[in-house]
C-alpha cells in the first residue's frame, strides 16, 4: 500500500456506500489507520497533524443535550458510517465553515426538523481522536485529511469498525466523548465573532 493506494481508495468510496459504509471499506482496505500518513484527496494540503484543532459544527438537537450541556453519542456516530465530519481550524475561511453549517441546517429543516439550529463549535486537539484506544491497544479513531473542491480544509474521523460488533463501536463511542467532554464546546456567541449566531437556537 502507498499514497496512490489511499488516495484511489478514498475517491470510491461514494462507489462502495451503498454495499458497505466507507467506515468498514476503509478500515478493511487499509487497516491500522494507514492513510493518516498520507494525503487522500487531490484537493487536499497534506496530511493531518496530530497537533492541529479540529471544529465541529455542533447541531440542536441531534448532537447535545441542552440542559446538561454535553454532547450526545449521536455527535459522533457518523465516524462508524461515513465519516465524521470536521474542519481544520487553521485553514478553514468563515466562508466555508458558514456554508457547511447552512447546509446542515437548511438539510436538517427540509426534513420536518424546524428546530434544528447550531448549538456550538466543538474545537478539539486531532490527537485526541488518534490517541483513544481499543481494548486490544490499537487505534480505535483514525483521521483524514479529506478536502474537498467546496472545503479544502475538510477532514474526516473514522472509527476502526471493520469486524467490530454493535457492541463494541457503542463502547468505543462513549469512550471516546469522555475524552471530547473535557475540551467543552466554544458557545456561537463567541465563535469568529458570531459567524454563525444567526443560525442558532433560541434561548
Amino acid at each position: 500500500m502507498d499514497c496512490d493506494s489511499c488516495l484511489a481508495a478514498f475517491s470510491s468510496l461514494d462507489r462502495v456506500e451503498a454495499s458497505e459504509a466507507p467506515a468498514d471499506y476503509i478500515d478493511r482496505t487499509h487497516p491500522l489507520c494507514f492513510c493518516e500518513a498520507h494525503s487522500v484527496s487531490q484537493y487536499s494540503s497534506g496530511a493531518v497533524s496530530g497537533e492541529e484543532f479540529l471544529l465541529r459544527v455542533v447541531v440542536v438537537p441531534f448532537h447535545v443535550d441542552r440542559k446538561k450541556n454535553r454532547l450526545k453519542e449521536g455527535a459522533i456516530t457518523a465516524a462508524e458510517r461515513s465519516g465524521l465530519s470536521l474542519f481544520r481550524e487553521s485553514q478553514v475561511t468563515d466562508k466555508e465553515i458558514r456554508g457547511s453549517a447552512e447546509e446542515i441546517i437548511n438539510k436538517a429543516r427540509s426534513k420536518g426538523n424546524e428546530k434544528a439550529a447550531v448549538y456550538g463549535i466543538l474545537r478539539v486537539k486531532c490527537s485526541v481522536f488518534r490517541s483513544f484506544r481499543c481494548d486490544n491497544g490499537l487505534q480505535c479513531y483514525c483521521v483524514y485529511d479529506t478536502a474537498l473542491e467546496d472545503k479544502p480544509s475538510h477532514s474526516d474521523a473514522f472509527q476502526t469498525t471493520y469486524g467490530a460488533d454493535e457492541e463494541n463501536k457503542k463502547k468505543r463511542r462513549r469512550g471516546l466523548l469522555l475524552h471530547l467532554h473535557e475540551w467543552g464546546l466554544i458557545k456561537v456567541e463567541n465563535f469568529r465573532n458570531g459567524l454563525l449566531l444567526d443560525l442558532a437556537a433560541p434561548g
